[in-house]
């Protein structure tokens, strides 16, 4: 179990909280396999180049077999020509690489261990108007200000506008939540309810 402290907008000490983490030194395999199909997942597989049965053009011989003092050619489609066809170039593909589930739940359990040291919670961020300095204060506050991650329970936009000219700096919610962005960022601002639900899901590890 890990105990951290929760704070509030003025980063001080109001309450604490414990997660079922456990501190590691560095990130596993079981991480480095979990960011590799994460990043895999989001790539498109739509680049795509012609052979030389696809180009355009290329129906009858550049110029005659002999007496031209040139090399031979039979279609301007061939691969070596400016216009031709590409040789072994991207082709549509599925890059998605499938993990099962109790290896995606590990890898954010160890990543968030690697992190333990980088999470503040604080006790709430609501917002009834977009202000970025104020979150920005509160950031300060809490000694969080580079590359912060929020995360929260549900969407919120007005947190989400308040937050988004801060450079990198991002909002997500628990259920989103994924090793990738928890390595990307350098500290990680749970809201409570956010992290009490957190700690609901990191049981089922």
């Amino acid at each position: 179990m890990l105990t951290l402290d929760v704070y509030n907008r003025e980063g001080e000490k109001v309450d604490s909280l414990e997660l079922p983490l456990e501190p590691l030194d560095e990130p596993t395999l079981t991480v480095s396999n979990a960011v590799r199909a994460h990043l895999a997942n989001r790539r498109s597989g739509t680049a795509s180049t012609k052979t030389r049965a696809e180009v355009r053009g290329g129906g009858r011989k550049p110029w005659r077999q002999k007496g031209t003092g040139r090399a031979r050619h039979g279609s301007r489609r061939s691969p070596i020509w400016r216009t031709g066809g590409i040789i072994f170039g991207p082709r549509p593909r599925d890059y998605s690489q499938r993990l099962p589930k109790k290896v995606r739940r590990r890898a954010l359990y160890e990543a968030l261990g690697f992190r333990s040291t980088s999470i503040r919670i604080v006790d709430e961020l609501e917002m009834n108007e977009p202000k970025t300095r104020e979150i920005y204060r509160v950031l300060g506050n809490l000694e969080a200000r580079r590359k912060p991650l929020l995360v929260t329970v549900d969407s919120d936009r007005t947190l989400w506008k308040s937050c988004r000219n801060i450079p990198g700096c991002r909002l997500t919610r628990v259920a989103d939540l994924n090793p990738h962005l928890v390595l990307w960022h350098e500290n990680l601002i749970f809201t409570r309810p956010a992290a009490e639900a957190l700690a609901q899901r990191l049981k089922a590890v």
